[in-house]
């Protein structure tokens, strides 16, 4: 499943879609709400991002239930580009694709789209903006111990400031 960016569309999964083709693969490509061919506007605009959220992730649920269905794709894959790779990890966390790729997101460090994953995961969930910074800055000191100085969970879990974090 190809999963567009921003004011992108399905044609422009096209090329990669084609190429997986033939290589065997089956490629699902589509657009999302407000994209491409797509008429349904997209809930919420740029102007409510829970709102918004929600609808990507609707609009990217029901490719992959489609790809599953009875005489679907085998095993699903999710490649997101730009917004479908924003998209697709909170439908992987879901669904458990065999695989997932998400490119072109920014030019930001992992540790860095992470913490900014964390921060549009809670606005997708519903909490505000501010409730969604103070939880994402209670993951922080916790994603720098992980990413940065390669602390496993054990090790942080016996630390009392980045326990709730870890346990969360």
């Amino acid at each position: 499943v190809l999963a567009h960016g921003f004011a992108g569309s399905q044609q422009m999964m096209q090329p990669l879609a084609v190429s997986l083709a033939n290589h065997g693969y089956t490629a699902i490509t589509f657009d999302f709400p407000g994209h491409g061919r797509n008429a349904t506007p997209l809930a919420g605009g740029r102007g409510d991002e829970a709102e918004s959220g929600r609808a990507l992730l609707t609009a990217l649920d029901a490719v992959v239930r489609y790809a599953r269905a009875p005489g679907g794709a085998p095993p699903v894959v999710l490649i997101g580009h730009s917004m479908g790779g924003w998209t697709a990890p909170f439908i992987a966390e879901e669904k458990q694709p065999k695989g997932i790729m998400a490119y072109g997101t920014g030019f930001r460090s992992w540790f860095e789209y992470l913490i900014d994953l964390f921060r549009i995961q809670a606005t997708y969930g519903g909490a505000t903006h501010v409730q969604a910074e103070k939880e994402t800055r209670m993951m922080i000191p916790m994603l720098y111990k992980w990413l940065e100085e390669d602390k496993s969970v054990e090790e942080m879990r016996k630390d009392p400031a980045l326990k709730p974090g870890v346990d969360n």
